[in-house]
C-alpha cells in the first residue's frame, strides 16, 4: 500500500510501524477482540506520560492566524469554539510531529498548557488511527 503524502517523512514512517507494533501488542496483553481508536489513544497517553511531566507554557508574543480553515481536518470538535491562537498551536504541534516525529511532537506540547496537550493527543490519536486504517496496519 503506497503511503498517503502527509505522511511521507522517514521518522513519521518509522513512528507508524513503532505505532502499529505497540497497538499490537497492547492487544496482546490486555487481550482486546478489536482494535479502536482508545487502544491508539492508550498508547499515545503512555508515550506523553513517560515523556516527563509538563513544563511552563511558553507561546508566541503575539498570537498567530490560521492562514486557512483546516482545522476540520485536524482538529477534535470540541475546539471548534476556540480561539484561533489555541487552534493554531495544535496545528503547529500536528505539523511538528508530521515533520520530525511523535516524540519530538509530544515534546513540544509538553511545553504547552494541558489544554493544548490534550487537544494535540486527541488529534494525533484521530489522525493515526485513520492513517493506519488506510494502511491496513490495524482493521
Amino acid at each position: 500500500m503506497e503511503p498517503n503524502t502527509n505522511f511521507e517523512h522517514k521518522i513519521l514512517e518509522k513512528d507508524i510501524e513503532r505505532l502499529s507494533k505497540e497497538v499490537h501488542e497492547y492487544k496482546k496483553e490486555h487481550d482486546v477482540e478489536k482494535i479502536d481508536e482508545s487502544i491508539l489513544r492508550s498508547v499515545i497517553g503512555s508515550r506523553i506520560s513517560q515523556s516527563g511531566k509538563n513544563v511552563n507554557y511558553q507561546g508566541n508574543a503575539k498570537p498567530q492566524q490560521p492562514q486557512e480553515d483546516k482545522s476540520k481536518d485536524v482538529l477534535p470538535d470540541y475546539m471548534d469554539n476556540e480561539a484561533p491562537e489555541i487552534k493554531l498551536k495544535v496545528e503547529q504541534l500536528i505539523e511538528t510531529t508530521f515533520q520530525h516525529g511523535i516524540d519530538h511532537g509530544i515534546g513540544e506540547a509538553k511545553k504547552m498548557i494541558p489544554f493544548i496537550l490534550d487537544s494535540y493527543h486527541d488529534a494525533l490519536t484521530a489522525k493515526m488511527f485513520e492513517e493506519l486504517k488506510n494502511r491496513g496496519l490495524i482493521k
